[in-house]
């Protein structure tokens, strides 16, 4: 019987899509210490996507943006400010090094907007 019930739960679960919020993933994995270039960071990414995602037909990813004249900006722009500086960085291609500070990187919104770009291509 348990057999039966595993069985029905795995064919279940292949019928699912999987959704996986990019950057949370982003976040949840941090700077790997072998990604040295932003393709070596992709590739991590990947990596973990795959791992997450066997045994599914389907993984979807989502990449939000916050919209300027929106209530999410506004209440954004009330929170106190990070006294860190920010870095800004292009990401052109997968041979552009990834910054030392790496979550100076990602709290300024317009990296944020061409890694999911990035991501997309």
């Amino acid at each position: 019987m348990e057999n039966s019930s595993a069985r029905s739960q795995l064919q279940f679960k292949e019928m699912l899509p999987l959704f996986i919020d990019g950057f949370a993933l982003v976040a949840a994995i941090g700077q790997p210490e072998k990604a040295k270039t932003l393709g070596g960071f992709v590739d991590c990414y990947v990596d973990a996507v795959s791992r997450k995602g066997s045994g599914y037909q389907r993984i979807d990813m989502v990449f939000d943006h916050y919209r300027r004249h929106s209530i999410k900006a506004t209440i954004r722009s009330q929170r106190p400010k990070n006294t860190a500086r920010s870095v800004r960085r292009g990401t052109e291609g997968r041979a552009v090094p990834l910054p030392m500070k790496w979550q100076a990187f990602l709290a300024l919104g317009e990296n944020e907007a061409d890694l999911a770009r990035f991501f997309s291509d």
